[in-house]
């Protein structure tokens, strides 16, 4: 049997304020809901599949590089773009 075959998942964002009152996400918990299995040892490749592959998790355990970027319309139809 496939270790993925029957797998749910679901997440729970915990939000909270933030020092200056504005909310952010504090925690992620993510609910993996397996169907029975015989050894622990598939509970534990499992875990680790999910930890080498879920994009979220590697991203936001790493810390996600936001770059901004503000644009600014003149009266003339031109745009400039600002890298903030």
């Amino acid at each position: 049997m496939p270790i993925a075959s029957g797998v749910e998942t679901s997440v729970e964002a915990v939000i909270r304020r933030n020092e200056r009152g504005r909310w952010r996400i504090a925690q992620l918990t993510v609910d993996l809901q397996l169907p029975p299995l015989a050894e622990q040892s598939a509970l534990e490749r499992c875990r680790s599949i999910f930890e080498d592959y879920c994009i979220v998790t590697a991203s936001v355990r790493q810390g996600i590089p936001v770059e901004v970027h503000l644009h600014t319309g003149a009266s003339d139809g031109t745009h400039t773009a600002h890298r903030i």
